[in-house]
């Protein structure tokens, strides 16, 4: 449940997010541990593994459904830490659907803006990339 500041400053309790520019929701008080090994102890030599490296818009996400929009950049993470670009790519799912994909969290931890985040490894995720500005699409 969604309880702005104002709200939770009247009832006395913690709010639960903050609304940004255009009053969409920002979620800023999830919390969630770091895990216990980085990045490189969770991705052998041997893996296949798609990064998301940056975000290239805000999350978009229902409140009421849970469904979300999540547009990255990513690369891919091959055998012997050979790496390439596949560019931005969407993410649509449902929260509930999504986060029990989560099968490890590293232990980094990165500023993003006012929040302090970890990289999550999740397995059987679908991306759709996203033609870059001047690409031409493929069908």
């Amino acid at each position: 449940v969604y309880v702005s500041p104002r709200l939770a400053k009247q009832r006395r309790i913690r709010p639960t997010g903050h609304q940004g520019m255009g009053s969409k929701l920002w979620s800023g008080n999830i919390i969630v541990k770091s895990g216990r090994r980085s990045l490189n102890m969770i991705l052998s030599d041997e893996d296949t593994a798609l990064i998301a490296t940056h975000l290239v818009e805000p999350i978009n996400i229902n409140l009421e459904t849970g469904d979300f929009e999540l547009v990255a950049h990513f690369i891919q993470h091959g055998p012997n830490g050979k790496k390439g670009r596949i560019g931005p790519a969407r993410i649509q799912s449902n929260l509930f659907s999504f986060l029990p994909k989560v099968i490890e969290t590293a232990n980094n931890q990165n500023r993003v803006l006012s929040v302090d985040v970890s990289s999550w490894v999740l397995e059987d995720i679908t991306i759709d990339p996203i033609a870059e500005v001047g690409e031409p699409e493929t069908s």
